[in-house]
């Protein structure tokens, strides 16, 4: 990892009316920022009880009710597997509500630690590609494969079965610190399975809440914070609820991950608008929501949003740095790549993205940008699938929301 990675401050507020998280470089760059509001009544990752309410066999879906009247779009792969209307459904609420569409929902499980994910229902242990030494993933899987073994073994013949994903955050892990962590998840998942069995014994027609993901400030711990990152923040309860929850993380002790501790501090001498105002994240988000990005050499990126898709177009502009067009092709494509990765990681696009990078015909020229753009995209937290350049110059990727 770069820089970026081992030198990180993270700014956390909670105000009356959201939450709000900044991640700043060593440099103090903005590079992720996000807010959820407080009244938010249906949280990604939460697990519900719900009722089947709208059931549509013409697109394999159902529109199930989790809570005051919300309905979650759940699809299904057949119309076999749909549930009845009124059916008790476990689910998972997968992606928030969005302007007028519903929030999705799925019956695949998920059930995240800080170095695991249990995924009740199946039997598969995987690796996060995130984790790229070979040796370190051979390792890890072994030892979690030993632990679920162990653990299957005392369970009971009609207990679910389950499997685990290693997150990247397990890369520091010991095996002691794996299995405490996949014994309270499985725990919760169990939990989970009895809490839903006796809500379908309830003859009264309401959804039911089984398990509520966390708030943002105590998921950014759980998910981003590293060891060696300083948190701040300038609410007093807040600093006391994460404080609390370091210490329960093991991420305040000297032997933290990487070695270093998670330096938490209050800052009693503003609040939040003060704090995030210092740190220029306003400004920075002002610079987000403009349609062009400058580059430092006077070329620029411009960013347009379609229904399908995320445009990035690169344009050289006033740069007249270079004596012939490849050379400033190449060295405009160079600094847009970094600027292109920047952008989507702040401003946390997803789905399909294409970026029309300037015409070179030097394929060493075509490596080098592609290198770079691949490297930019690897510091991003999102799932990213980066397609090769093509003849157009036409970079193609996917990247899921954060």
């Amino acid at each position: 990892m770069g820089a970026d990675r081992r030198h990180r401050t993270w700014l956390l507020a909670r105000e009356p009316l959201r939450d709000r998280a900044a991640l700043l470089t060593g440099s103090g760059q903005l590079v992720e920022y996000y807010e959820e509001s407080a009244d938010v009544r249906v949280r990604p990752g939460s697990i519900f009880a719900g009722i089947a309410r709208d059931v549509v066999p013409a697109i394999t879906a159902a529109f199930v009710e989790v809570g005051s009247g919300e309905l979650a779009f759940l699809q299904a792969e057949t119309v076999g597997a749909l549930p009845a209307e009124g059916d008790r459904v476990l689910l998972q609420i997968a992606q928030g509500a969005h302007k007028k569409k519903s929030a999705r929902a799925s019956r695949e499980l998920k059930l995240p630690g800080r170095f695991l994910v249990l995924t009740p229902g199946s039997d598969y242990v995987g690796v996060s590609k995130k984790i790229a030494d070979e040796v370190c993933r051979t390792s890890l899987r072994a030892t979690v494969n030993a632990l679920v073994e162990q653990l299957v073994a005392g369970r009971l013949a009609g207990d679910q079965p389950f499997g685990v994903i290693v997150r990247s955050q397990a890369e520091q892990a010991d095996a002691a610190a794996l299995e405490a962590e996949l014994r309270v998840l499985l725990a919760r998942a169990d939990q989970v399975a009895a809490d839903f069995e006796q809500a379908r014994q309830v003859r009264r027609a309401t959804a039911t809440l089984l398990y509520e993901e966390l708030a943002l400030p105590r998921r950014i711990l759980r998910d981003r914070v590293c060891g060696g990152d300083e948190v701040l923040t300038a609410n007093k309860a807040l600093f006391d609820e994460l404080s609390e929850a370091l210490a329960q993380m093991g991420l305040r002790q000297a032997q933290a991950e990487g070695g270093e501790p998670v330096r938490l501090t209050f800052c009693p001498e503003e609040d939040d608008a003060a704090l995030f105002e210092r740190a220029n994240v306003e400004e920075g988000l002002r610079s987000a929501a403009s349609r062009h990005s400058a580059l430092p050499s006077g070329g620029n990126i411009v960013i347009d949003h379609a229904e399908a898709l995320t445009a990035i177009d690169v344009n050289s502009e006033r740069f007249t740095g270079a004596r012939v067009l490849e050379e400033t092709a190449f060295i405009t494509n160079r600094e847009a790549a970094v600027a292109a990765a920047q952008q989507l990681r702040l401003r946390n696009l997803s789905g399909i993205i294409i970026v029309d990078f300037i015409e070179m015909r030097d394929p060493a020229h075509q490596n080098e940008v592609m290198r770079i753009f691949a490297e930019e995209l690897a510091e991003d937290p999102a799932r990213i699938h980066l397609i090769p350049l093509d003849e157009l110059g036409l970079a193609k990727l996917t990247r899921k929301k954060q």
